[in-house]
């Protein structure tokens, strides 16, 4: 179903319903299953803050990357198409999302996972919302900024995907699966557990 700029905004920052970044197909019974191989194409690109590190300790200096800051972005200012905070947002630890919303679907798995992981780096926003099937949670009556008229042209999107250096990707904790015996779990290895989740 298509949906306008308006009503996207209307239900994830109004309404807080959630969302899933890629259009995705459905099984025999009616499902759509969140994989890469179910995944048809998208038309925006959602860019996720929790302003934390991998240790969950708060983001300081130049790493922090305010609410404020995205609204004082000339690039965001130029072709984000909404801005909103989540539920957990508070007045000293900002947590929001950005929207950019492409004026064509894009159908190339490639080329978008590089748009969305570029721009993830370049504000330093989290790392692990990368997928192309990635879900996000509205904010009901979020404290939001909508721009339902700016597009990301296709040109800027060629740009973000031509300066993704796959180099410079972050390294994700890999849960090493064969290490674990059921049987013989210490209180330790819940904790690892835990952590990686």
């Amino acid at each position: 179903e298509n949906i306008t700029p308006q009503q996207l905004f209307d239900e994830v920052a109004v309404k807080g319903h959630s969302f899933c970044a890629g259009f995705l197909k459905e099984d025999q019974e009616g499902f759509c299953h969140k994989t890469s191989d179910n995944w048809l194409g998208s038309q925006i690109l959602a860019l996720d803050f929790d302003n934390k590190d991998s240790n969950d300790n708060k983001l300081e200096g130049e790493e922090y990357f305010s609410y404020d800051d995205a609204l004082n972005d000339p690039f965001i200012m130029k072709y984000a198409s909404i801005v909103y905070t989540t539920p957990t947002h508070t007045s000293d630890h900002h947590r929001f999302r950005i929207i950019f919303i492409l004026p064509n679907f894009c159908n190339d798995k490639e080329k978008y996972e590089k748009a969305i992981k570029h721009l993830t780096k370049k504000y330093n926003g989290d790392p692990a919302t990368t997928s192309i099937v990635q879900g996000f949670y509205g904010s009901k009556n979020a404290k939001r900024r909508d721009f339902l008229n700016n597009l990301l042209p296709p040109d800027e999107f060629d740009f973000l995907v031509e300066q993704f250096d796959d180099q410079q990707e972050p390294e994700f904790k890999q849960l090493q699966t064969n290490k674990f015996e059921l049987d013989k779990w210490k209180l330790q290895d819940y904790d690892e557990l835990l952590s990686f989740i």
